[in-house]
């Protein structure tokens, strides 16, 4: 069996235990949509939006993000498992203390969240427990475990939330609470069911020496983690402050249907985390990952393109009341999560090779731009100006990375791609200008050109599949 079968076969495999875990709990966890947009105001929904939001813009700075540095360096096995978790735990407790005495202060002095920093401290050691545990049994290559507890995360979120919003009417605290024990079981179950207590030992013997190995890697991507939020999330604060908190409500559920799109894309990143980092120095290596990032950008490109199309209906289902004007953000906010898949696969170069400062480089562009559109597209348009700025700046990150990433990988442009991406603003623009029927025609038939355009990349992709899966046999 050659390596580049052997590779596929890999990465085969473990895309499809996360497919079993992410995709069945995401779906769930997508079909609660409706559920909170019925039960919760647009205010209510705001504000809990916001709580999380939060919680992902503190998790960098007071955790180091020392998950990535968990993960990347468990994968070495050269190194010493049980510092390297216990590394983790010892950071990420520090980090979790000093936010909660900073933001006790923060919060007592601004009256819309004052009564919620319980639940934010709680939903940030949650938060933070549950990445390194999850990243610690990636790097072990747990993935069976990893999508059974996802499975079973999921479930819990389900009942707490039928339990605290439907019968016991708890409205915005039942949703945090909610967040908050589904988060803990799953906690529980990594740590038990994964044994992770086996790889906890004394801080005093820890090599420190692999600490600052540790830190020098994941220290470094705080400002690009931080810029990231930034493109990410900081137009919610605009849009409240500018606009309306209503007016981020309807756009903060206008990313529900792009998320289709993002949990597809992140459970083949899981896996793909894996399988990159072995021989991706060598020759063999770099061949591998052109030829990956190729069949990537196509399959996500096609999904993306047939997203766009049922936008609408989705929204019909997913967006109940004054929600329902957001599908059309939807659908062109799924262009700009495509350029975001597609430059976190191109991130993966980069982490890889241990290099992170082109990561830092180009999201600061990235969020700078984000920024500086946010505050002249909202004044002017509101808020369809705060998505077209994330669009745009989620497409200068991919550009950024596109042309940084030939120090390791030279990737050749493909025309047949370009145009497909044409198409797809034909798609967009199809979406927000012509009548049903028509839209629809044009839309299908946009699929269809991208289909034929890139026929041989379709085919490689089923031919990879093809060919691993008898070889398994």
């Amino acid at each position: 069996m050659s390596d580049s079968i052997v590779r596929q076969k890999k990465l085969l495999k473990n895309t499809a235990w996360f497919t079993v875990g992410t995709v069945f709990s995401k779906i769930i966890t997508f079909l609660l949509v409706p559920l909170y947009t019925n039960i919760l105001t647009v205010e209510q929904y705001s504000i809990a939006d916001l709580l999380t939001t939060t919680v992902s813009l503190a998790i960098p700075f007071f955790s180091l993000i020392i998950t990535e540095a968990v993960l990347r360096f468990v994968l070495d096995k050269k190194n010493n498992k049980k510092q390297v978790f216990t590394i983790g735990i010892v950071i990420t407790a520090v980090g979790g203390v000093i936010l909660a005495i900073i933001s006790f202060f923060i919060f007592k002095n601004i009256s819309v969240i004052k009564l919620y920093w319980g639940y934010f401290i709680v939903i940030y050691f949650m938060t933070a427990i549950n990445t390194l545990e999850s990243e610690f049994l990636k790097g072990l290559e747990e993935v069976r475990l990893l999508a059974e507890i996802g499975i079973l995360q999921t479930l819990s979120l389900v009942i707490s939330n039928i339990v605290l919003l439907v019968t016991m009417k708890c409205e915005i605290m039942g949703y945090l609470a909610a967040y908050i024990i589904s988060y803990g079981i799953a906690n529980i179950c990594y740590f038990f069911g994964g044994k992770l207590y086996k790889y906890i030992t004394s801080p005093c013997k820890i090599d420190r020496n692999l600490i600052r190995e540790m830190l020098q890697y994941s220290v470094p991507m705080i400002p690009n983690s931080a810029m990231w939020w930034i493109t990410n999330s900081s137009d919610r604060y605009l849009v409240s402050y500018m606009v309306s908190v209503a007016a981020n409500g309807i756009m903060s559920v206008s990313y529900k249907i792009p998320s289709i799109l993002s949990i597809v894309i992140s459970v083949f990143m899981s896996a793909w985390q894996i399988s990159v980092v072995d021989e991706f120095n060598t020759r063999e290596g770099k061949k591998f990952f052109n030829s990956i990032y190729k069949k990537f950008v196509v399959a996500s490109l096609i999904f993306t393109s047939l997203l766009i199309i049922f936008s609408e209906l989705f929204a019909t289902f997913m967006y109940a009341k004054e929600f329902f004007s957001a599908w059309k953000y939807s659908a062109i906010l799924l262009l700009g999560f495509n350029f975001h898949a597609i430059a976190g696969f191109l991130g993966t170069a980069f982490t890889s090779a241990k290099n992170t400062k082109p990561l830092f480089f180009s999201t600061f562009l990235a969020a700078i731009t984000n920024i500086c559109l946010n505050v002249v597209l909202i004044k002017s348009i509101e808020t369809i100006g705060a998505v077209l700025a994330t669009v745009i700046s989620y497409f200068l990150t991919y550009i950024v990375r596109r042309v940084l990433v030939k120090k390791y990988v030279r990737i050749k442009w493909e025309w047949s791609i370009i145009a497909g991406y044409g198409l797809v603003m034909i798609q967009l623009t199809a979406i927000l200008t012509l009548s049903v029927k028509l839209r629809y025609f044009v839309c299908i038939f946009a699929v269809f050109i991208i289909l034929i355009l890139n026929l041989k990349f379709v085919v490689q992709i089923i031919n990879s599949i093809k060919i691993v899966i008898t070889k398994n046999r």
